[in-house]
């Protein structure tokens, strides 16, 4: 009685069910602290790595990007992925195999391309700054193929050039992060990279006009002794006041700023295949922070998704033996910002440039809406005080005149989305959802005060709801961090009826803690024999999820189905009384959103089921008014 009391209690503290869906999460039993959905299994592909930061398959074979952080240069290592047991990796590529200034970190990206690698990276540009810079190399002889495609993109800030994906009309497709957290270079750039490059800024990727507002520098710093000076949005540092209605052109091939191509907060594409690939650099979407991830959508080619890290407060830690302690903390960033969640981000390749709103607008977390800066929920902190509100900074006639896109999906607070890619795999399961990484908080710089993040999650293609999938369950620095656990995930990629998910491993620059050779590469997959809610079959629909849940006034039900089927979608409550019949009737093939109701209903516990051809399948919601 007492060991079933005891298995009882630890089946309470080590698996839950993920709100979304029925689903639960179980510890693994190979990976320390790390829970993991029910029905799969992960396990070490690679180990030994130096904080990696991308991978990709071509041709039965893998190589995965080493980031580079102080003291352990960058690389492209070629890796072995063994059906049992670890594999091996074997370094191809160096900055040190190039002429100086060719090749620099951070390297963010690397994709395999019809028998090239293409890598995102850094090399000496304009006025000296290093640039972001797009490359690529046939991975038999780097060295003695390097070519750079594209180059002098502004990535000498806070922020780099991110993820290439490469769609069906043949362009390659880029994220391009800021150089600051919201605008304004300020205190917190200076040690960073300031000292190297005073004249670096934001650049806009289209002309834009500004209100006239500038900030002083909170804190003293080296090129600023006495904390007095003034800088202006997508200015360089202390430059001083500008006035009302200054307009920033944009950076392009065409009408370069300062040497710099392209602007900040951005995604752009090219024609990879032409005489010259800047030229035909195109804007696709802005207002961006860090658009660190792409992908496209599995079952749409002209739908691309993209992952953004929010804007955040930035700042230090007043007492080294207490980080997290707010009471304590130093702001240093001159336009703080609090409650900006990690987003997802969705555009329609090839029509209207889009803009997300940064750094003037940001989104709702229960709704996804557009919210402007100055909405009472951005000075939400405990090291915020009312001086301290952020206020736009683009001209008002300029800003009323922009159309603002709602976010796809709310992912979390200082979460920091990376990498994703939609599931391929029927046998995997959760066929076109999208599989996210999150690498961690960065607190305390970044305002948090607690670690969030540190886990893979998947998001419905047709709803933008979310489910835990892998989870490091620690709370504090010894449980989150053991060298051997499911760390810092930073991309993930499908190979085969596998999911790759690459892990920096420990490392936390807010803390300074950086363990190099603890990087990994793990491999999910579903165990054997497992029937996995999701996955879908020629004679099967997918009753994907209900959402959001708890629900007030309504709910959206989505499911797919593979081919036209008569169709029966019902809301039952816990007494198996039918509530609503949303769907009766033959209902088409593809995917489905329905949306039930729930004003009407009284608060508790429901169920959504879905009838198929003889096929039942159901998901429990809540209704809570």
């Amino acid at each position: 009685m007492i060991y079933a009391t005891r298995f009882f209690l630890a089946a309470l503290l080590f698996s839950w069910v993920s709100p979304l869906s029925a689903q639960i999460l179980v510890p693994d039993d190979d990976v320390p602290s790390t829970l993991v959905q029910e029905g799969y299994d992960l396990r070490l592909g690679v180990g030994g790595l130096n904080y990696p930061s991308g991978i990709t398959f071509g041709e039965d074979r893998a190589w995965v990007s080493e980031a580079g952080f102080p003291g352990v240069p960058p690389t492209v290592k070629e890796v072995t992925l063994p059906e049992t047991g670890t594999g091996t990796a074997t370094v191809i590529l160096t900055p040190a195999m190039l002429p100086p200034g060719t090749l620099a970190d951070p390297f963010t990206d690397v994709t395999y391309r019809d028998g090239l690698i293409w890598l995102s990276h850094r090399q000496t540009g304009a006025n000296g700054w290093m640039v972001g810079a797009i490359s690529h190399f046939d991975p038999d002889d780097p060295a003695g193929t390097f070519q750079t495609v594209v180059t002098n993109l502004p990535s000498r800030g806070d922020h780099s050039t991110d993820t290439i994906v490469f769609g069906a009309d043949g362009r390659a497709y880029f994220g391009q992060g800021t150089a600051t957290n919201s605008s304004v270079v300020g205190a917190y750039n200076v040690p960073r990279w300031v000292e190297d490059a005073p004249g670096f800024h934001d650049f806009a990727p289209v002309d834009i006009t500004l209100n006239g507002d500038a900030f002083q520098a909170r804190v003293p710093t080296s090129l600023d002794p006495e904390g007095d000076a003034i800088t202006a949005p997508y200015h360089p540092f202390d430059t001083g006041d500008i006035t009302p209605g200054t307009v920033v052109p944009a950076a392009t091939p065409a009408t370069p700023q300062d040497g710099i191509v392209a602007g900040v907060g951005a995604v752009y594409s090219f024609d990879p295949a032409a005489a010259d690939p800047a030229s035909t650099l195109r804007l696709e979407a802005w207002g961006l922070r860090n658009p660190f991830g792409l992908g496209f959508d599995a079952q749409d080619p002209t739908r691309l998704f993209i992952s953004n890290n929010g804007s955040d407060i930035r700042g230090r830690a007043g007492d080294p033996n207490d980080p997290f302690d707010p009471s304590t903390y130093i702001i240093t960033g001159s336009r703080p910002i609090a409650q900006d969640e990690d987003d997802m981000f969705e555009i329609a390749v090839g029509g209207e440039v889009e803009f997300f709103g940064w750094p003037d607008f940001f989104h709702n977390p229960e709704t996804n809406e557009v919210l402007s800066v100055g909405d009472p929920l951005f000075c939400q902190s405990p090291v915020l005080g009312p001086d301290d509100c952020p206020g736009p900074i683009f001209d008002e006639a300029f800003r009323n005149g922009l159309t603002v896109e709602p976010a796809f999906s709310e992912v979390g607070l200082n979460v920091s989305v990376t990498g994703f890619e939609p599931s391929t795999s029927e046998t995997f399961g959760f066929a076109g959802d999208l599989f996210v990484t999150e690498s961690g908080s960065f607190g305390p710089q970044t305002g948090a005060f607690q670690f969030t993040g540190y886990r893979l999650l998947r998001i419905d293609r047709a709803t933008g709801a979310t489910e835990d999938f892998v989870v490091n369950e620690g709370s504090t620095v010894e449980e989150l961090f053991i060298p051997e656990g499911f760390n810092k995930p930073v991309s993930a990629v499908f190979t085969g009826d596998e999911l790759a998910i690459v892990d920096l491993g420990v490392l936390e620059p807010g803390i300074n803690l950086f363990q190099s050779n603890t990087g990994k590469v793990w491999l999910l997959a579903r165990r054997t024999g497992t029937a996995t809610e999701g996955t879908a079959t020629a004679d099967r629909a997918v009753l994907r999820s209900v959402h959001p849940n708890p629900s007030t006034d309504a709910a959206t039900v989505a499911f797919d189905l593979v081919a036209s089927a008569d169709v029966s979608l019902a809301v039952y409550d816990v007494l198996g009384r039918r509530v609503a019949l949303v769907i009766d009737g033959r209902t088409a093939a593809g995917s489905h959103a329905e949306t039930i109701e729930t004003s009407g209903l009284p608060s508790g516990v429901y169920v959504v089921r879905l009838d198929v051809d003889g096929q039942t399948q159901t998901r429990r919601f809540t209704v809570a008014h």
